[in-house]
């Protein structure tokens, strides 16, 4: 799952030439997520590393990651 995002934000950031700062997830697909990090590591964790917002759904069919102008501007 950790590398589906990563190839996920290097796609979104090749189209708008920055990084997306949200990930969307259903409450499956953020078990696969956190099965690929440390045991230990809470979500939290894993979203500071990820420097990303997490938006969790259950209708979302499959990870996908996006641009929340709320959370920050490109520039920071």
């Amino acid at each position: 799952m950790l590398s589906f995002i990563y190839n996920l934000n290097q796609s979104f950031e090749k189209n708008h030439g920055f990084l997306p700062n949200t990930l969307y997830l259903s409450p499956q697909h953020l078990q696969q997520l956190q099965d690929s990090f440390d045991q230990n590591m809470d979500i939290a964790c894993i979203l500071k590393h990820l420097d990303m917002d997490l938006l969790l759904d259950r209708t979302v069919v499959h990870p996908h990651v996006g641009w929340n102008p709320l959370k920050h501007s490109i520039a920071s």
